[in-house]
């Protein structure tokens, strides 16, 4: 099981009382700031919960081995079994009330329609460190020399196992959590047409063909464009990611992209339509992934229990 499989699990089951009692917070009207203390607590729950859980006994015969060499065994059997993260975005609608959690690169945009002028919110943020306030974190232990993402679920040998990793030896302590960002409460109202949740890939893609580019827009707009002509929801994502795919590609035969850039990633992108929901229809949504490249796994969920929507996007490293 990837670590992406992991957390999909556990994750979205620790946020919805789906087989929790009646005590769960979930259950008891909650407010903003407890739902968000909720995801804060949930997202770090399962990150504990999957070293301890899921790698705990390969992290064990790994520190037997290290301890007590043997020919019979190769470290990086369990080194392998141990290096994978995921990032994931995890949208929360509840009681006409959108929250957005995140780690990672994953990207949530919300669209917005007022007075037939479209709006694109940026409800997540980029653990990167370009990003100012992780620089700082960073740079207080450290760490400046890190690949992003700086946050991120599993992740030993930048987390517990930082001090075998040669650029991260001298930090103060881990460089990479799993503290999430967490946007909200959005209230949902007729003006709010969209969920969309996309991966770095994607956002990159966009980047990469164009630097100048408003990538939130850009996604917005293509969305908007593609579902008044598209007949079905699977169709418009499709066109939005072939899109993206078309630009970069002629990007790339134009020799207009950087010079490391080498490849095309995998895009995905979630796309809930939820305008209708604060009306009581309900919820529509279509996941389309391409490949590009490379063949990393992305895990979607989507539950609904009684007036609340999780939708979860996981993407495994």
């Amino acid at each position: 099981m990837s670590v992406a499989e992991f957390v999909a699990q556990r994750l979205i089951n620790e946020i919805l009382p789906f087989e929790h009692t009646g005590s769960h917070i979930m259950n008891n009207n909650p407010t903003d700031a407890q739902i968000i203390a909720l995801l804060h607590e949930s997202f770090q729950k399962v990150d504990r919960a999957y070293f301890s859980d899921h790698i705990g006994e390969a992290l064990a015969r790994r520190c037997a081995l290290q301890m007590y060499p043997s020919g019979d065994e190769n470290i990086e059997k369990y080194n392998a079994q141990i290096n994978g993260f995921a990032t994931a975005a995890v949208a929360l609608l509840y009681d006409n009330r959108l929250f957005v959690a995140n780690l990672g690169d994953s990207r949530a945009i919300v669209v917005k329609q007022l007075n037939g002028d479209l709006s694109a919110i940026q409800m997540s943020k980029w653990h990167d460190p370009t990003d100012v306030e992780e620089r700082v974190r960073l740079s207080n232990i450290r760490a400046e020399n890190i690949e992003p993402p700086t946050r991120c679920f599993g992740d030993f040998f930048r987390k517990g196992g930082y001090k075998e990793n040669p650029s991260l030896k001298m930090a103060l302590c881990e460089p990479v959590i799993a503290e999430p960002s967490v946007h909200g409460s959005l209230p949902v109202d007729d003006s709010l047409r969209f969920l969309i949740l996309i991966n770095g890939g994607m956002v990159r893609s966009i980047m990469e063909e164009n630097p100048q580019e408003n990538v939130n827009i850009k996604i917005a707009s293509l969305v908007a464009k593609e579902f008044v002509q598209q007949r079905s929801m699977p169709v418009m994502a499709r066109a939005v990611v072939d899109c993206i795919a078309r630009e970069h590609q002629d990007a790339f035969t134009q020799n207009r992209l950087p010079l490391n850039c080498k490849r095309r990633r995998e895009m995905v992108m979630t796309f809930c339509c939820i305008g209708d929901f604060a009306l009581g229809a309900s919820i529509q949504s279509s996941t389309l992934i391409d490949e590009g490249d490379t063949m990393d796994e992305v895990r979607v969920k989507i539950l609904i229990v009684l007036n609340a929507v999780v939708c979860g996007f996981f993407s495994h490293l």
